[in-house]
């Protein structure tokens, strides 16, 4: 496959960046790199990845439950280059990203993002954990972006390591991780069902999140392409 020169310079800025600090959270947002590499994401754009706002994976029905199409780029210990094509009304339900940090820029069309960070330290007096397993969660997006929109940057402990996609429209989204899902190492894909608000304060919004079952079904294909990583 060949991928316009932006794509190619993230990859290649995501490897460095990767190498310097490591997938842990001590990511330090003034490091250049890191810099270089927010610049590159927020410039690409759909036809940077090989793909066509007319193909048929964004004319699902809306009615008919459509569902999201997963397009694999590439993969190393350390990363992974993905992209998510959504049908108008085509959902990926709140899940989590364990210990990684993850880029999202979109790329077509309008999403609606929700997303929440576990609550890890609060009041002595107030409740992080129930009986259930629910555990309580700050709100931190709740707002619809679009291909205009700055790449999304989420990290282990905040910035949104849980969300929510929908589409508003038919839109793809590329999503650049690290480490990525291995539930081997602990980092697998965890689904939940997020409650009413049950406390809005001067610092946000709190909900409780259950662990659900995973009934999120998704297309799938590859589209290979040569990053040295």
């Amino acid at each position: 496959m060949s991928l316009r020169r932006p794509l190619q310079d993230l990859c290649h800025y995501q490897v460095m960046w990767n190498i310097s600090l490591g997938p842990s959270i001590a990511c330090d947002t003034t490091n250049a790199i890191y810099k270089f590499n927010l610049v590159h994401a927020d410039s690409l754009m759909l036809q940077d990845i090989g793909l066509d706002a007319s193909m048929s994976c964004f004319t699902a029905n809306p009615q008919d439950n459509p569902k999201v199409t997963y397009i694999h780029f590439a993969e190393s210990p350390t990363l992974s280059f993905c992209a998510f094509c959504f049908p108008q009304s085509a959902v990926i339900p709140l899940h989590d990203h364990p210990g990684m940090t993850v880029f999202s820029k979109i790329l077509l069309g309008s999403m609606h993002i929700k997303s929440y960070d576990w609550v890890t330290t609060f009041d002595s007096n107030e409740v992080t954990r129930m009986p259930n397993g629910a555990r309580l969660a700050k709100l931190n997006t709740d707002a619809i972006f679009d291909a205009t929109s700055k790449t999304v940057v989420l990290y282990p402990e905040d910035g949104g390591n849980l969300h929510c996609f929908s589409a508003v429209s038919p839109c793809v989204v590329l999503d650049v991780m690290g480490p990525p899902y291995r539930p081997e190492e602990g980092r697998d894909c965890s689904y939940y069902a997020d409650s009413e608000v049950v406390r809005v304060g001067g610092d946000g919004q709190y909900a409780w999140l259950n662990k659900v079952p995973r009934t999120f079904e998704m297309n799938g294909f590859p589209m290979h392409i040569n990053i040295r990583m």
